[in-house]
């Protein structure tokens, strides 16, 4: 709970600071003197309530205090944060248009979960500050109950962020929960936390399991549009639904919540280490899930290179391509092949998908889903086991220095591990509903690239698997 004040006369901080240090406690108060000092304290964390003088100066040490300064904070608070309150002290007439203008535009925000949507511009006379002191008082009672909701992490050291603790605490509190009991799933799209939070009461129920995205506010916006578009068509138990309602924004960082189906309580990996025969039934009721999506797929000539910019940030692909070596990636890239384009996952790994007891399986994270190769999917979670930190790596049999690999020869391939029928069922899939084998091996070839870019990524692994890959696609 913080509260900035923005205020550049010395003697009105020595009056309001006192009152707000009552409100807020001591040292939860930040104040800045100026334009530029402000925006750079307000880019750095996240505030319950500004106070903001319009006429204030510049820069430190400047004496060119003028309202548009003022005027420059509000805009870069909205832009920043924009569910923040801010509360104007005015005293000057000239000042009364531009605020009228802001209040009457009416923005309003549920900042704090309680489910009482706050006025987000206000104004107070400086005359008469007595409601102004109470209007902060009821913004730091609310703001404290929502800072008490405990987040149980349960001893992990998850690294969450100020601000994706506020996220977490907001939707707590917005479905009456005291404690939201926290494990991480995976690392999401875009750097995104993915976590599940079960919801608790005061008396230690749960209501509510929930998958939550937590990530930039544009990239979350960008999945939720995702998921209205495309997740939807899908069967109603293959994916978690999205709750209704948004969570205000904290800072940069927004949340997208799903509600967990009631039994998926197994990752793929973990069906996987326990049995390799499961785990294709689970692969199956993927495949058999997804058919809205390849149902729609359109046969689609492009280069390899354009299907691996489909995945990798073409500014990410130099530092990769510095890593082949003699690999010839670059006439493997410029071939033109057909693929079947569709609507895929596009970041199908064995801790995205969660499974029941009946190998039903629910699909989560939708960060990365767009229209892409038909194979993409059944070759990343082939893939996955053997350079996802959470797989099953020691299923394959092999080390640096054992040579390469043939990887597109699946009874090869397959003998090389320990759970062949996964290897399998996902090569099935893949060729299945790929066009081809030169889509198969583009997203086999574009999967390992992609791997690549991840500081921890196996990479004497992929270097193996890769010379096998481009030879064969040449030739196919």
């Amino acid at each position: 709970m913080r509260c900035l004040l923005v205020e550049d006369e010395s003697d009105r901080i020595a009056r309001i600071l006192p009152e707000l240090n009552k409100i807020f406690g001591d040292g939860r108060v930040d104040v800045a003197k100026d334009r530029d000092s402000a925006m750079t304290v307000v880019q750095e964390r996240a505030f319950d309530l500004v106070v903001l003088d319009q006429r204030i100066p510049s820069a430190p040490n400047q004496l060119d205090g003028d309202v548009i300064f003022g005027r420059a904070v509000l805009d870069y608070v909205r832009d920043i944060s924009p569910d923040t309150p801010v509360y104007f002290l005015t005293g000057l007439p000239m000042e009364e248009e531009y605020v009228d203008r802001l209040i009457e535009e009416g923005a309003r925000s549920d900042v704090w979960g309680d489910r009482k949507p706050v006025a987000l511009i206000r104004r107070f006379q400086k005359v008469t500050m007595t409601p102004f002191y109470e209007a902060a008082a009821q913004i730091a009672a609310t703001a404290r109950i929502t800072d008490d909701i405990e987040i149980n992490l349960k001893g992990a050291d998850l690294a969450l962020s100020d601000e994706q603790i506020r996220l977490l605490r907001v939707f707590t509190r917005l479905h009456d929960g005291v404690c939201a009991d926290i494990v991480g799933l995976t690392p999401g799209f875009s750097g995104a936390r993915v976590l599940r939070a079960d919801i608790k009461d005061a008396d230690g129920g749960i209501r509510l399991s929930v998958v939550s995205k937590l990530g930039r506010f544009d990239a979350i916006a960008s999945e939720i549009q995702r998921y209205e578009k495309e997740v939807v068509r899908l069967p109603a138990d293959t994916y978690a639904t999205l709750i209704p309602g948004q969570v205000p924004r904290v800072l940069t960082s927004r949340g997208a919540f799903y509600r967990l189906l009631e039994g998926y309580n197994h990752s793929y990996f973990a069906v996987l280490k326990a049995s390799d025969a499961n785990a294709a039934i689970c692969v199956q009721a993927i495949r058999e899930g997804q058919a809205p999506w390849a149902n729609s797929a359109k046969a689609t000539k492009l280069p390899i290179a354009e299907v691996v910019k489909m995945l990798i940030w073409e500014k990410n692909l130099p530092p990769i391509r510095d890593m082949l070596g003699g690999i010839d990636w670059k006439s493997f890239e410029d071939r033109e092949i057909t693929i079947n384009l569709c609507t895929r996952h596009g970041d199908l790994h064995g801790e995205n998908a969660l499974v029941n007891g009946q190998h039903r399986v629910m699909m989560i994270d939708y960060g990365a889903v767009d229209p892409l190769p038909s194979a993409i999917d059944a070759v990343t979670l082939e893939f996955s086991p053997f350079f996802h930190p959470h797989g099953v790596r020691g299923a394959l049999n092999w080390k640096p220095g054992d040579g390469a690999i043939d990887w597109f020869d699946r009874t090869v391939f397959a003998a090389l591990t320990s759970i062949p029928t996964h290897v399998g069922a996902c090569r099935d899939w893949a060729h299945g509903e790929g066009f081809g084998e030169r889509e198969v091996l583009a997203c086999a070839y574009t999967y390992i690239l992609r791997q690549l870019q991840f500081p921890g990524a196996d990479k004497d692994l992929a270097l193996a698997l890769l010379p096998g890959i481009v030879a064969r696609g040449l030739k196919a």
